[in-house]
């Protein structure tokens, strides 16, 4: 609900929102909007993926070259989607971010996960994969940390979650 309370209100979102991310407030939206991925998610994830681009190298990469763009799509998972695709151009590569989002919420709701906990663990996947992450969650409850290995600083999920409802304050709907 949140989500589509930014949608509506574009000006107020890009005020919630890290000054670094204020430049793609509007493919933020856009993109939320084509994959129902709440806006705030993205805009968490690509903070804590590249700071909005800023933490990347003069190619555009980060992670040891592994992640690409401004959402760091790794090359690990999603390597012929890099080759065929423009990955430096920031709509495609906030969508293709998006849309693993969006995979990863489904798979993770399939599972039974509902709420912030839902919402944590699909982040989580997004940095660690969902089927390490569920390892996690069936074995410990934290999505960020058990059998599955750790996320980056073993808080990805929690953090994202943290950092997007930050930026939602204000935006809860009735």
């Amino acid at each position: 609900a949140s989500g589509e309370a930014a949608v509506a209100n574009p000006n107020a979102f890009v005020d919630s929102i890290p000054d670094e991310a204020k430049t793609y407030a509007e493919i933020i939206l856009q993109v939320a909007g084509e994959t129902g991925v709440d806006p705030f998610l993205i805009a968490a994830v690509g903070q804590r993926e590249s700071r909005w681009g800023l933490a990347l190298d003069a190619n555009m990469t980060g992670d040891a070259g592994h992640g690409h763009g401004i959402m760091q799509i790794d090359d690990r998972t999603w390597a012929s989607w890099i080759a065929s695709n423009d990955w430096t151009d920031p709509y495609t590569n906030v969508k293709k971010g998006a849309e693993i989002l969006a995979s990863n919420l489904s798979y993770f709701e399939g599972k039974g996960l509902t709420g912030n906990d839902l919402i944590a663990a699909a982040a989580a996947g997004y940095n660690h994969g969902p089927g390490a992450v569920w390892r996690n969650v069936s074995a410990t409850g934290n999505p960020d940390d058990g059998p599955g290995g750790p996320t980056a600083h073993g808080d990805y999920g929690r953090s994202v979650l943290a950092s997007s409802s930050s930026y939602a304050v204000g935006f809860e709907v009735a």
